[in-house]
């Protein structure tokens, strides 16, 4: 074929090098219900303190529940954060026991614990504002939720 004056000329492709767009990655153990963490690439002013949390989570679903949440909640945050270039997705399991609705008790002590720490829940929920406490330091120690919390505090 030869070259027209005429003919459009070709695009070209790009390959972004380096880090994948988007990771998924086989959990250690299948999990159905699930509570889960986003975080972002940098730290969220809050009230009373930093942190890169964004977002706390729950599923009965599991891993597609995640994705999907990473990417509706992940375009808010690009959206309406400045400097915010990456979401990661930080599942939360416990030890099999009773079942009692692990899954919503967990999430109600993370975002009351946040809501302590940091003076407000994660920018990116809705529910949790009004929140009171009941019986969720019952299931789980506070020193506990506490520690999780912190591994997304202000360092990684």
């Amino acid at each position: 074929m030869r070259a027209n004056a005429s003919a459009p000329s070709r695009m070209r492709i790009h390959f972004p090098g380096g880090e994948p767009l988007i990771t998924v990655r086989r959990p250690p153990k299948q999990f159905g219900e699930v509570v889960y963490v986003l975080t972002a690439n940098r730290l969220i002013k809050y009230a009373q303190e930093r942190s890169h949390v964004v977002y706390v989570g729950r599923s009965d679903f599991g891993l597609p529940r995640l994705c999907a949440s990473a990417a509706i909640r992940g375009r808010r945050a690009f959206q309406d954060e400045r400097g915010i270039r990456s979401i990661h997705v930080w599942p939360l399991t416990w030890a099999t026991g009773r079942d009692v609705g692990t899954a919503k008790i967990l999430e109600r002590a993370f975002l009351l614990r946040f809501r302590e720490f940091h003076g407000e829940i994660p920018i990116l929920n809705k529910q949790g504002t009004r929140m009171r406490e009941r019986d969720e330091f019952d299931f789980f120690r506070r020193i506990a939720v506490d520690r999780v919390i912190r591994q997304f505090g202000t360092t990684w």
